[in-house]
């Protein structure tokens, strides 16, 4: 299966953080110390090598995984940002999200006339059973169609996402230690990493 153009930037975008030094970490993320709350810091990436977190790269391949599902789970908060900022793009993503989500509501109802009448008059029109098909595909291509836009604008750099932002806030005043700065008080009871 194809990546999508979203994934592929994002993952552009994480190597760049890496490539800097830094790295995001999320709380999908399991060596994140099961953090609640999305962002919540920047990983040293020299310091992934002297941790116990596992190899370098099965370390990186989980932290950049982690941040493209995260950024992508807030799909919901770009479209207001758009809507805020480009009320017209909005517009577009919406007509085709809403044209998508009417195809495939058709789909079922439109099947079982077909089935009734094929039943009830001729079994003839049970080919007509292409256009409900045809239907639901499109309404599905519509779909990605209105996601691939709600991109758009982010890949643009002409939106961010929360997460983004976080993450530049982080970059302008990042731990020293994301491990050692994140443990020295957790909130929810969690002891402090062990020592050798």
């Amino acid at each position: 299966m194809a990546r999508k153009p979203i994934d592929i930037w994002l993952g552009e975008e994480f190597d760049q953080l890496a490539r800097k030094g830094t790295a995001p970490v999320t709380n999908s993320w399991e060596p994140s110390c099961e953090t609640r709350y999305g962002f919540v810091g920047l990983f040293a990436t020299a310091s992934i090598q002297e941790s116990d977190v596992g190899d370098e790269n099965e370390t990186l391949e989980a932290l950049r995984d982690s941040y493209v599902c995260n950024i992508r789970r807030e799909q919901s908060a770009v479209e207001v940002r758009i809507q805020m900022r480009f009320p017209q793009v909005y517009m577009e993503i919406d007509r085709v999200r809403t044209e998508g989500e009417l195809r495939l509501s058709v789909f079922w109802p439109l099947l079982a006339v077909i089935a009734l009448l094929a039943v009830q008059w001729s079994p003839w029109i049970a080919s007509l059973v292409s256009i409900p098909t045809w239907l639901m595909l499109d309404g599905f291509q519509r779909l990605r169609d209105a996601e691939e836009k709600t991109w758009i604008p982010v890949i643009a750099g002409e939106v961010t996402t929360p997460m983004m932002d976080s993450i530049k806030r982080a970059e302008d005043n990042p731990p020293s230690d994301f491990m050692e700065t994140f443990y020295q008080d957790v909130p929810w009871g969690r002891s402090p990493i062990p020592s050798n």
